[in-house]
């Protein structure tokens, strides 16, 4: 690990790492042992994605999400109404990522991909 891998840093890498899904700065603060401050948080989060540890996606205007950055692909559905979000692994933008690739010239090298919409749990109520 780089230089000014700080024990929180570390610590927040660490609960990101094992998340299932992605996780808010909030969510993450509430987990940690250190009791930082929030903007402590942030900072560490910043410095986190800087450094491609992690990364941020952005589902709707709650704020930023946080997962880590050793997912190959990322693929998730989010749910509108209670904001949960699942991971799923089918891959079906490989076939679109060869389309852009050849007619945009480009070399793709990642990709996120995201469904919104409602839960049945949420379509219920």
């Amino acid at each position: 690990m780089k230089r000014g891998f700080t024990n929180l840093r570390k610590e927040i890498l660490k609960y990101i790492e094992q998340s299932e899904q992605p996780l808010t700065a909030k969510e993450i603060y509430q987990m940690l042992q250190s009791k930082p401050n929030l903007s402590t948080v942030y900072r560490a989060l910043d410095y986190l994605c800087k450094n491609k540890y992690v990364k941020t996606i952005s589902f709707s205007s709650e704020g930023n999400y946080f997962y880590s950055a050793k997912m190959e692909h990322s693929h998730f559905i989010y749910c509108k109404e209670c904001t949960e979000i699942k991971t799923f692994d089918d891959c079906f933008a490989e076939k679109i990522q060869d389309n852009v690739e050849d007619k945009f010239d480009y070399k793709i090298t990642d990709h996120i991909f995201y469904f919104s919409g409602i839960c049945n749990t949420c379509l219920e109520n």
